[in-house]
């Protein structure tokens, strides 16, 4: 077995989605019904061979909205658009307007005291739960075991030494492993300098990072480097962040559709066929397929994910 938590590790969405599935017992069918979409894209989303497939910001939208209690920011956390693409970057006016204190470190020190913060915080969150470290450590290793095996206590502090580079989903199920909440999530990217303007403005959610920017300002730490993690969770846990909006219930989940067009084909335009997302990341693999192979591609996925 693994004894390393590498937190360079390719988390996917479907790390996260599988447990939240598994801890309430929900089958697709029961979450189709529930988020109000197709059964084999929630089935898909499950599959393990295809746990790093990222859902669109529509489809993220919609899961947000039916599983209840997901902020916005948490949940462009959890597909992984804020994830770090590389070490002790983040956003320029990050930098300029909300951290000038990390400004003039070196990306490797950037990263070090993220970590820090992002630990302080995970400590903090732990202890609000009422969960000590060898419970805490026990419940992150059921989360995870099947993809990083055993933890050890090494495995654990070098874990906690690099949060700044653990994916959306590994922080998501890590959160999950404090005894936190969905907001501890948003949190918690948020200190590590994860979310900024223009990431907040792609999920239509300028007035939470605003939001952030007037907490960390109150609080000073953007330009001293002195984190108080209690006072910032007090802040993040009393703060109104955006929330997706409730699936629709005039919508079947068995018709919500995408139209596929075959760009292959001249007259494609007359040839669409109505497919759930699903369908698409299959048929999109194989363009020169007739209409009729697609056909038996579409009756194959119905038979793929069972209820259950």
């Amino acid at each position: 077995m693994n004894t390393t938590a590498d937190s360079t590790l390719a988390w996917g969405f479907g790390d996260w989605f599988r447990w939240h599935r598994q801890q309430n017992g929900w089958s697709p069918t029961v979450l189709a019904q529930q988020i109000r979409l197709p059964r084999t894209t929630i089935a898909a989303f499950l599959s393990p061979s295809r746990r790093l497939q990222q859902p669109s910001q529509a489809v993220a939208l919609k899961l947000a909205g039916g599983l209840g209690n997901l902020p916005v920011l948490a949940m462009a956390v959890l597909t992984g658009s804020a994830n770090r693409t590389e070490l002790g970057q983040s956003e320029e006016p990050i930098w300029s307007h909300v951290m000038p204190y990390w400004s003039h470190l070196s990306p490797d020190r950037r990263s070090q005291l993220w970590s820090e913060i992002g630990a302080a915080y995970c400590s903090l969150v732990s202890q609000n739960a009422g969960l000590d470290k060898a419970l805490v450590r026990q419940r992150w290793q059921d989360r995870t075991a099947s993809l990083i095996g055993s933890t050890s206590d090494d495995a654990w502090v070098a874990l906690m030494r690099s949060l700044d580079t653990l994916a959306g989903p590994g922080l998501g199920l890590l959160v999950d492993a404090l005894g936190g909440d969905p907001g501890d999530v948003m949190g918690l990217a948020l200190a590590m300098g994860r979310i900024g303007p223009r990431l907040a403005s792609q999920w239509g959610v300028e007035r939470d990072y605003t939001q952030w920017v007037a907490i960390v300002e109150a609080q000073a730490w953007g330009r001293t480097g002195q984190f108080d993690a209690a006072r910032y969770w007090e802040a993040i846990h009393a703060a109104d962040w955006t929330m997706p909006p409730s699936p629709d219930s005039s919508v079947d989940a068995t018709v919500s559709k995408t139209i596929y067009i075959d760009k292959n084909t001249p007259d494609s335009l007359s040839q669409r066929t109505a497919d759930t997302e699903d369908m698409i990341f299959l048929i999109s693999r194989w363009s020169h397929l007739s209409e009729a192979q697609r056909d038996v591609i579409r009756r194959l996925v119905k038979t793929w994910f069972p209820d259950e």
